[in-house]
């Protein structure tokens, strides 16, 4: 079984991480994990911008030790598990998207904030952007968030 994980963050690989923990996956589950940075390269190739952004690479070390650290900790829950990591550029729904086509899961597994109907008539999500054209199985992990007092 091959199943993308997509990741935008800490708070995210968190709840996804504990979904993961809780689900009965086969003997040598393929897990994929996703992380897309918005691309301002197509601006500066463009001449929009001066330079590429100067924070690319450093925004791509630690998407990459994010998704690194998810699939070790993927890899000591289920030893016999398969795990793979891939950064990409762009619109996180196109890219995943596109991820889906190319690697086939049978389940993809995202984060949802579960915003207030208001704020997703402005703001709609990754995963309700995604469910309806994805031609696999969609685990959307609900995200709480935590407030200070």
């Amino acid at each position: 079984m091959k199943v993308l994980v997509a990741i935008e963050d800490k708070k995210d690989a968190s709840a996804i991480l504990e979904a993961i923990r809780k689900g009965d996956w086969p003997e040598a589950t393929h897990f994929v994990f996703v992380h897309v940075l918005a691309y301002e390269g197509h601006l500066w190739e463009q001449g929009l911008l001066d330079t590429a952004s100067d924070n690319s690479d450093y925004e791509a070390r630690l998407a990459y030790r994010l998704l690194n650290d998810a699939a070790q900790e993927v890899k000591r829950i289920f030893p016999d598990a398969l795990t793979e990591t891939y950064v990409c550029y762009g619109s996180p729904n196109e890219e995943i998207l596109t991820a889906v086509n190319e690697m086939q899961p049978e389940i993809v597994v995202v984060g949802s904030h579960c915003r207030a109907r208001l704020q997703r008539l402005f703001h709609k999500s990754v995963s309700e952007a995604l469910v309806g054209r994805l031609p696999a199985s969609v685990d959307a992990v609900h995200i709480v968030e935590v407030t200070e007092t």
